[in-house]
């Protein structure tokens, strides 16, 4: 079996207009869909599952979630 790389976009809240952006029309604030910290934990053992060769977290901007420290921290 093959191991996958998982990319995860944790958030698209970003508080930068880069012009590569693949979310132009954002408005920098979360996504109306995005997953609460439980909901988070879940997506986490799921992909845990998968055994992925690289777990990738990204966004708009990882860092502007505030439960980011503890979601990588459950992840380990």
């Amino acid at each position: 079996m093959t191991h996958p790389t998982v990319l995860w976009e944790i958030t698209r809240a970003c508080a930068l207009e880069c012009t590569q952006c693949p979310n132009p029309d954002d408005d920098g604030r979360p996504g109306s869909q995005e997953l609460s910290t439980d909901e988070a934990y879940k997506t986490v053992d799921q992909i845990g599952s998968l055994a992925p060769r690289q777990f990738i977290i990204t966004g708009g901007d990882p860092l502007a979630r505030p439960d980011l420290l503890q979601i990588i921290d459950y992840a380990q």
